[in-house]
């Protein structure tokens, strides 16, 4: 039975819910029509800052989500985004401390800026296939963070993207990656190894700062090809120290070379291996 008491604002198209108004449900389904009209979206800052709320259950005649609409809902542990869905603003489930499962509309183009800052139990995210970019600070200040599953379609990982997600360990770049920005991996302390396509034409400054357990970065094409990305080099905060850790990058060679270096190939497994 679909929650009742929301306040709603009137478009041309249907509905929109603009505050939670009187409804005190903790686990709320947004109707699908309102007053025989649909409900065709969930205004910012809708439900923001509802300690109360630990699930929500979204009908496909929803369209979009704007800003910060469930930022702040520290009890919420799960939602699902119904594909009807092709735009979710910017801090949509920012500061979620308990968000475990999130499942999104694959009709997403990009996951906006802060969409999942600080969700702390969020420990895996599948990030739809529709998907062509990744906003600055989308992901970051995720502690349980482990696994993360990028679509083939993915262009652009924006600034401080996957920062301070502390319990990365491995992360594959997807191989039509164009432009990975600034600080992008900054703080990740257990990343140990990452792999970067050889699509990649630009990188920001700060990449991995802050990575101490990064090793080696595997990259998917020649030193030559490494040569001509575009590393940007110069520090945006200069009274900072954000030196990189020390490791090797090792270029991909489908047979064992014969000039000395570092090289790396996939083995009969399928797995990384060196030659």
């Amino acid at each position: 039975m679909a929650s009742s008491g929301f306040k709603m604002k009137r478009l041309n198209k249907g509905y929109v819910i603009s505050e939670i108004g009187s409804c005190e449900d903790a686990d709320i389904v947004i109707p699908s029509e309102f007053v025989g009209v649909p409900v065709i979206g969930i205004g910012e800052k809708a439900f923001a800052d509802l300690i109360n709320v630990t699930s929500v259950e979204i009908p496909s005649s929803v369209r979009f989500i704007e800003d910060d609409a469930f930022s702040g809902c520290t009890e919420l542990k799960s939602i699902t985004i119904p594909d009807s869905v092709t735009d979710l603003g910017e801090g949509v489930f920012s500061m979620c401390a308990r968000l475990e499962t999130v499942r999104l509309s694959r009709r997403l183009r990009t996951i906006r800026k802060n969409t999942f800052e600080n969700c702390d139990s969020l420990k895996q995210l599948v990030i739809p296939q529709s998907v062509t970019e990744l906003e600055d600070w989308c992901i970051c200040d995720c502690s349980s963070l482990s696994a993360v599953a990028l679509p083939k379609t993915l262009e652009v990982i924006g600034e401080g993207v996957f920062s301070d997600c502390v319990s990365l360990k491995n992360f594959v770049v997807p191989g039509c990656v164009e432009s990975i920005g600034k600080f992008a991996f900054s703080g990740c302390e257990a990343l140990s190894r990452i792999l970067i396509p050889a699509s990649v034409m630009r990188i920001g400054y700060g990449l991995l700062h802050e990575c101490e357990a990064l090793k080696r970065i595997y990259y998917a094409g020649t030193k030559e090809d490494w040569d001509e990305i575009a590393i940007d080099d110069k520090c945006p905060y200069p009274e900072e120290d954000f030196s990189a850790p020390s490791y090797t990058i090792l270029f991909y060679s489908e047979k064992e070379p014969y000039e000395k270096g570092h090289f790396w190939h996939y083995g009969e497994n399928g797995k990384i291996a060196t030659w």
